[in-house]
């Protein structure tokens, strides 16, 4: 058993290199859902304590966990709502997973955001969070990105979709240097839905136009 007995655990993902295995879910707390976390380093036959991710008070969505391949450093990023919005959240550690930073805000503060997806590259470098937000009319995709191993990320997401067109579920993946990114997300064109694509050979400073 990973989640503690008496509290309904949800939304679980795990990685491994081999050796190191990381577990993160969401439980419930009198109504809010925590992100937590656990540890084993030696291939699972022990594992550390529940370590909390999110921060007291704040119930917390779609927590996804990526590292680098040698598993020291550790991103996870989720959407929580703060009283009046819900706002895109990533935590990091660079230490194996024995201390995690506190939230990072990725999103312009004012946009109900949602549907978060995360990669970073094989050294944990380059890191790309995608989510979806409102802008009052539509469902925008953006991303946020760091590429300096989590000590600093945009200030605000960048516009992927087509303003005018509602995008959900999107994906994001990244080759093992980081350099090139792929986005996808499917959006409605009126009748049917449909699966678009973005990508960038450039680190995330362009991306080219989305491609049905």
């Amino acid at each position: 058993d990973l989640s503690e007995t008496g509290e309904n655990a949800r939304n679980p993902r795990i990685l491994t290199n081999g050796t190191s295995i990381y577990a993160i879910w969401a439980r419930q707390d009198n109504g809010i859902d925590v992100a937590q976390f656990r540890k084993s380093t030696d291939n699972g036959n022990t594992f550390s304590q529940v370590y909390n991710l999110s921060p007291t008070g704040f119930s917390v969505n779609n927590p996804r966990i990526v590292t680098s391949n040698d598993a020291k450093y550790i991103y996870v990023s989720w959407y929580t709502f703060d009283g009046m919005f819900t706002d895109v959240h990533v935590v990091i550690s660079n230490d194996y997973g024995d201390v995690f930073t506190a939230p990072y805000v990725l999103n312009k503060y004012g946009e109900d955001c949602k549907d978060t997806d995360i990669t970073t590259d094989s050294n944990g470098k380059n890191t790309y969070v995608v989510w979806v937000r409102s802008n009052g009319y539509n469902d925008i995709l953006q991303l946020g990105k760091s590429n300096d191993y989590g000590v600093t990320w945009t200030k605000e997401g960048m516009d992927l979709s087509i303003p005018g067109e509602d995008a959900k579920n999107p994906r994001v993946m990244t080759n093992k240097t980081g350099k090139e990114i792929y986005v996808t997300w499917t959006r409605s064109d009126g009748t049917k839905d449909v699966i678009q694509a973005v990508s960038s050979n450039d680190y995330g400073v362009t991306f080219s136009s989305p491609e049905t």
